[in-house]
């Protein structure tokens, strides 16, 4: 399952939110079990701000997801769920700035993926220029779901004021 706030056609994708509610799914065998991104800014003069994504997984499975990737994720081991608050795609004077994501997952077994159970980045971009500022992930985690391996990157390229985080709470 992929979801996202995005500008794929080079229009400002500002202010949006999105919410997902996963009782007892199953994302099982598939190149990245969920890919979830407040904010995906594929354009290189827009802007992607201040957007939220909520995924709130109850009993949710995510397990043996090791195939091929989106395009757009050249993160060689994205894991079971791979997950960003703001990344820029294609770099430039785009900003992504101001976005939250926020998981929720509660007796979620997450096993035999392609890297970590999680891999969160607060902000991201795929140049070496930075997405943005203050781009959040918060990552809750209840019952089975505390057994899940968590890598937490808070901005890659990293930024100095650090105002990009992962938080995760077991």
């Amino acid at each position: 399952m992929r979801a996202f706030n995005n500008n794929s056609n080079n229009v400002a994708n500002d202010g949006n939110c999105i919410s997902i509610q996963s009782n007892a799914d199953h994302f099982d065998e598939n190149g990245i079990g969920n890919y979830l991104s407040a904010a995906l800014n594929q354009g290189t003069t827009t802007t992607a701000n201040n957007n939220f994504l909520r995924f709130e997984g109850n009993g949710t499975r995510i397990r043996n997801n090791q195939d091929s990737l989106p395009p757009d994720v050249t993160d060689p081991a994205p894991g079971g769920i791979f997950a960003v608050g703001g990344f820029s795609v294609a770099g430039g004077a785009a900003e992504t700035s101001n976005n939250k994501l926020e998981i929720n997952l509660s007796g979620c077994p997450i096993s035999g993926n392609n890297g970590p159970g999680i891999k969160a980045y607060g902000a991201l971009s795929n140049s070496t220029i930075l997405a943005g500022i203050n781009n959040v992930v918060e990552i809750n985690l209840a019952g089975a779901s505390k057994q899940a391996t968590v890598v937490a990157i808070p901005s890659m390229p990293a930024e100095p004021a650090g105002t990009n985080r992962v938080k995760v709470i077991r």
